[in-house]
């Protein structure tokens, strides 16, 4: 029988009678994910500041200005039907942002 490997967290507690089942099944288990690796993250309380470009602001304004024609009302109706929003997505297409 040819032997599969298959990935078991440490937590699923493979003890005992199980490896023998799983030995007997022809599985062979690993208990860690060699590529599984956490990253080395800074510890700092400096807050990252990005720059953003004045082009930017003429983009949000836009946007901004057609969800403006789009109030509370129309999502909420839209939520009850369970419906796509399909003339915001027109209104944002025809304005270029999408």
């Amino acid at each position: 029988m040819a032997e599969t490997s298959a990935w078991v967290p440490a937590s699923a507690g493979m003890t005992g009678g199980r490896k023998r089942l799983a030995k007997r099944a022809g599985v062979r288990y690993r208990f860690d994910r060699p590529f599984e690796r956490k990253p080395n993250m800074t510890k700092t309380s400096e807050n990252v500041s990005i720059p953003i470009d004045p082009g930017w602001e003429e983009i949000r304004d836009g946007v901004r200005h057609v969800c403006s024609e789009f109030p509370n009302e129309y999502w909420v109706k839209l939520d009850h039907a369970s419906e796509y929003p399909t003339a915001f997505v027109d209104a944002l297409t025809k304005a270029g942002y999408l």
